[in-house]
């Protein structure tokens, strides 16, 4: 199985392929790695009927080794990317704010959900907390500036500009930013951006 493997994916750095080829041989690889797959589990089940699944242990890092199965999970199940418009710097700062906050506004529950998904006409990112929540006050005020979440001044530093900020960063790029929330249960951050079309060039923000 291992030298079938081999001889494959040898063909793989062949130049010139018809394309039909290449095709074939990423199935062939993709099928002899489902194989490889079921081959261990069965082989890991003997070992355990048999009593004979040994391994050493030793201190890990659980959260480097979750991390590497992500990567390694997106490398082999690539979802199509989302494209939209805009300035990747200044997004990277509104979506790091969102979740700087998340983490802030969640002394006890550190789990943090950040989710893109798309629809005919945008893109939409979110990023969920299942801190403090905030009320209907705040969720109404909560984007203007040097607003501070009532209550919580002195545990949180800052001046109450970022989320102001992240507002207008999402307004300049045709998009909308909003946030639902329950006391004590939480929050959801939002924000949509249009998606991209081929007649778009490049400008500055």
């Amino acid at each position: 199985m291992t030298s079938l493997k081999g001889y494959i994916q040898l063909l793989e750095y062949v130049e010139n392929l018809p394309e039909d080829a290449t095709s074939y041989i990423s199935k062939a690889v993709a099928s002899i790695n489902k194989l490889q797959h079921l081959i261990d589990e069965l082989l890991d089940a003997s070992k355990i009927e048999a009593g004979k699944l040994k391994f050493d242990k030793d201190i890990l890092n659980l959260t480097d080794l979750v991390n590497m199965c992500i990567e390694n999970s997106n490398c082999m199940y690539q979802m199509p990317g989302i494209k939209v418009y805009g300035n990747a710097e200044r997004l990277e700062q509104v979506l790091m704010n969102l979740i700087n906050n998340a983490v802030k506004y969640s002394p006890e529950n550190k789990e943090i959900i950040v989710g893109a998904k798309s629809d005919l006409n945008c893109a939409i990112v979110s990023v969920t907390d299942f801190g403090i929540g905030m009320s209907e006050l705040d969720q109404r005020k909560i984007f203007e500036r040097f607003y501070r979440v009532d209550g919580h001044e002195s545990s949180t530093p800052g001046l109450g500009v970022g989320l102001y900020i992240a507002s207008k960063i999402i307004q300049e790029h045709g998009g909308e930013i909003s946030v639902k929330s329950k006391l004590h249960e939480g929050s959801v951050f939002s924000f949509s951006l249009p998606l991209a079309n081929i007649e778009q060039g490049t400008r500055k923000y």
